[in-house]
């Protein structure tokens, strides 16, 4: 059974905001991910041992 009053350009209209959000977070998710992996790794400056000269 379906409502017997709709108008689907409206609840296309009213759908939009949240589907942009959403779009928004996702895209925002991607960058945050591929900026993660494309940073340097800090954990190996902190295990190797600092190079000095001996003189």
């Amino acid at each position: 059974m379906s409502a017997p009053d709709t108008n689907v350009k409206v609840q296309a209209w009213y759908h939009r905001p949240p589907l942009a959000g959403i779009a928004l977070v996702l895209v925002g998710a991607l960058a945050f991910i591929f900026v993660a992996q494309i940073a340097p790794d800090d954990d190996a400056a902190l295990t190797e041992a600092p190079v000095t000269a001996t003189e």
